[in-house]
């Protein structure tokens, strides 16, 4: 028994110091765990009337409802954008009168010289 003893002693010391991974698989049913993410951000089914590039992002709007384009479709604006577009409408009072239409089932164009999204084609 003893010479049994030494043997898996050696072996667990020779691997631990060899720099080999390995691990105790343990006995029993296997642990499932769910985990809870982030919430997806809201999606909206309705699309600006006019929309302006405010330096950061396209932001749009629907009455009193803002938008904001994230490449591929217009979505819902939470507080950290809704207040730089604010911050940023205060420093330009008149951007509603320089602001584009909005035409459904096309990207938004950049209309400051360039470095916009692509545009469909």
């Amino acid at each position: 028994m003893k010479k049994y003893t030494w043997l898996v002693v050696l072996t667990v010391l020779a691997t631990v110091l060899s720099g080999c991974a390995f691990y105790v698989r343990p006995i029993g049913p296997p642990v499932v765990a769910i985990g809870v993410g982030p919430p997806a951000p809201l999606v909206v089914s309705v699309v600006p009337d006019a929309y302006i590039w405010d330096g950061y992002e396209y932001v749009g709007w629907s009455g009193d409802r803002y938008v904001y384009w994230n490449g591929g479709v217009w979505i819902g604006c939470n507080d950290v954008v809704t207040g730089r577009f604010h911050g940023w409408t205060g420093r330009n009072p008149y951007y509603r009168s320089h602001a584009a239409p909005y035409r459904r089932g096309y990207a938004p164009i950049h209309r400051g010289g360039g470095g916009g999204p692509p545009r469909h084609r």
